[in-house]
């Protein structure tokens, strides 16, 4: 078999991955976003709405990663040091830090304010 057909199967491959792998963390964040807005009997709402925030960050992640493979993955990598690469790992970066950043300052103004933090329901006691 020639070395760019090895390639182009390879990269085709771990493209569908994932994209795979992230069709799966999107359907958890919309059965997270669902369970947010689940009849009152859920006692949980700010936390479900914490899981569904966290995990569309994970899904905008895999979606670059997976856009990176497709492009990069060649043989040479001709296209390693692209503009767009620094654009796709920029915004993977944010998709994975920020909701945990956010959370985080959550947590912060909580304490500041002399409440408690209730992990379960992720949110202030005070």
């Amino acid at each position: 078999m020639k070395p760019l057909k090895i390639w182009a199967i390879s990269r085709w491959l771990f493209a569908s991955v994932l994209l795979i792998w992230t069709y799966l963390a999107v359907n958890h964040t919309l059965f997270s976003i669902w369970a947010t807005v689940a009849p009152p009997s859920n006692k949980y709402p700010e936390a479900w709405a914490f899981e569904a925030y966290t995990w569309m960050g994970y899904s905008v992640a895999r979606l670059c990663l997976a856009i990176a493979v497709a492009i990069n993955l060649r043989q040479g990598f001709p296209y390693w040091r692209s503009k767009w690469n620094f654009v796709l790992v920029a915004i993977a970066l944010t998709g994975l830090i920020w909701p945990r950043a956010q959370h985080m300052l959550e947590i912060d103004k909580c304490l500041d304010a002399g409440g408690r933090w209730h992990e379960t329901y992720q949110r202030c006691e005070v």
